[in-house]
């Protein structure tokens, strides 16, 4: 069903770079395969947008009189509170752990993969990652700093991993006949065979024994565990740092046994004072909408029953604001999610139901994807199925299959598992590492949920990192901050 939303006349990436001016940057190539071509085109490296603040969002896809304004501000009504960093986020996890922290903080330290699986990861085609800087003067496009986890088990097909590459499943031994790029780190915690090349562009890690028949390159260490190994028929493997025989475990990389109850995030948000009095806006306004509208959403917390109907809807959020869902989100062919340009505007956006995206809704900004953080409650007999191509956001689904189409987005995604069809690309936007910065630093800190700016948590207390293992994975230190991994 996913397959049949493309036909081989669409040019989705083309459609991205229409949208937005982002270039997809070619994965590097992998020797010695045959893999199956994708159904996207992967053009040459390139910026991705520069985005003039000054110019309003796009116009909707329908005619602007036909939208209903929302209601008018009631005067005698105070105007929302707005908190300089951000909406204070009450915070929820499965082990019980409970705290609060501002929104930016939260997506910081949830976001650090451009993939993340609870459970497996499922190809049909070349996968490939890669990241850019929304926020930097350079925000160039690398195939670099889009790193993939797995708590589960890794798929056999071909793969050019932008950044470090890390599957802590054990049960099932892949046989790998496309190949495997990993320009990053490389953590085996399951055997594997690779029957073309595998290329890791820094150290790797294997716990169980790895058959190979092609090339293997390693650019730095290889780490093994007692009784791992690589055996194989090809050449000997390349090794271009050291051997090192050490005792280690490869860790659940998404830290799923503490992820997020977001469903109780939203009821505990959704409970609290919300700003939908002042602004006059009813928490049904978007419910079963029938004819079109167009609703502004400044700084504050919004509170709505669903979102969805056969109308048109067009939100643009135009500061630093939350929105609650009590029930289910559909966003349809109409559907519009434009972030205001040139006011530091952000959304993150609490789901305590099930979210649909159809083919044509446009969710997010392309040129800032950092911006946009969506958390799904969802149920687990329900799949997110990401065939949009006009999708630039964060999307966490914990508990929730997701199914990422041909046309590929730009942003990340953490989901229950997660299927790639069609051969997609994933484009990491490294703004959102930042988004605490505006945040207070907390006078104690634990390892990885609570530091900003890109400071460690060394002795309970938040300072500038001296080694990598000071960071939180993916990241490595980078002098004395916390960062993706970089090779340019």
């Amino acid at each position: 069903m996913v397959l049949a939303s493309c036909h081989q006349s669409d040019d989705v990436v083309a459609n991205l770079k229409e949208e937005a001016g982002v270039d997809v940057p070619p994965p590097p190539p992998i020797e010695d395969a045959a893999p199956p071509r994708p159904d996207v085109t992967i053009e040459p490296d390139a910026s991705p947008p520069t985005i003039d603040r000054e110019v309003p969002p796009p116009p909707p896809d329908v005619a602007e009189d036909t939208f209903v304004p929302p209601p008018p501000v009631d005067a005698m009504q105070p105007p929302p509170k707005c908190e300089a960093a951000g909406p204070i986020l009450s915070i929820r996890r499965i082990n019980g752990d409970n705290s609060e922290a501002c929104a930016g903080q939260l997506a910081a330290h949830i976001f650090t993969h451009a993939l993340c699986a609870c459970g497996d990861l499922n190809l049909a085609a070349l996968l490939s990652t890669g990241s850019f800087d929304s926020s930097a003067a350079d925000n160039s496009s690398v195939n670099a700093g889009a790193a993939v986890g797995i708590a589960g088990e890794y798929p056999s097909a071909r793969s050019n991993i932008g950044g470090s590459l890390t599957v802590a499943g054990t049960s099932r031994q892949p046989t790998v006949a496309g190949g495997l790029d990993v320009q990053g780190d490389l953590r085996l915690a399951g055997g594997a065979t690779f029957f073309s090349q595998l290329s890791v562009k820094r150290d790797t890690w294997i716990v169980s024994p790895i058959g190979y028949w092609g090339v293997v390159n390693i650019g730095r260490n290889l780490h093994t565990a007692p009784g791992a190994y690589l055996t194989g028929l090809g050449p000997p493997p390349i090794v271009q740092g050291d051997q090192i025989a050490m005792a280690f475990t490869v860790e659940d990389p998404c830290g799923c046994a503490e992820r997020l109850d977001v469903a109780e995030m939203e009821r505990l948000g959704a409970a609290a004072p919300t700003d939908n009095a002042a602004r006059s806006i009813e928490p049904t306004l978007l419910s079963d909408v029938s004819a079109p509208i167009k609703l502004d959403l400044p700084c504050g917390r919004f509170r709505f029953d669903s979102i969805g109907g056969a109308g048109a809807i067009q939100l643009t959020i135009s500061g630093r604001t939350a929105i609650f869902v009590d029930g289910n989100v559909n966003l349809t062919d109409s559907f519009q999610l434009a972030i205001a340009p040139g006011v530091n505007a952000e959304l993150d956006w609490f789901i305590r139901g099930n979210l649909s995206i159809s083919i044509g809704a446009k969710v997010g900004d392309l040129g800032h994807p950092s911006a946009t953080r969506i958390y799904v409650g969802g149920t687990e007999n329900t799949d997110i199925v990401l065939s949009s191509g006009h999708i630039g956001a964060n999307i966490y689904a914990p508990t929730t299959n997701v199914n990422l189409a041909a046309t590929g987005m730009l942003g990340s995604i953490y989901a229950k598992n997660l299927s790639v069809l069609g051969g997609a690309f994933v484009r990491y936007d490294r703004a959102i590492l930042n988004q605490g910065v505006k945040c207070q630093q907390p006078l104690f800190c634990d390892k990885c949920h609570t530091c900003n700016g890109g400071t460690a948590c060394m002795g309970s207390t938040c300072k500038d990192c001296i080694e990598d293992s000071d960071c939180c994975a993916p990241l490595v230190c980078e002098k004395g901050s916390c960062q993706p991994l970089l090779f340019r």
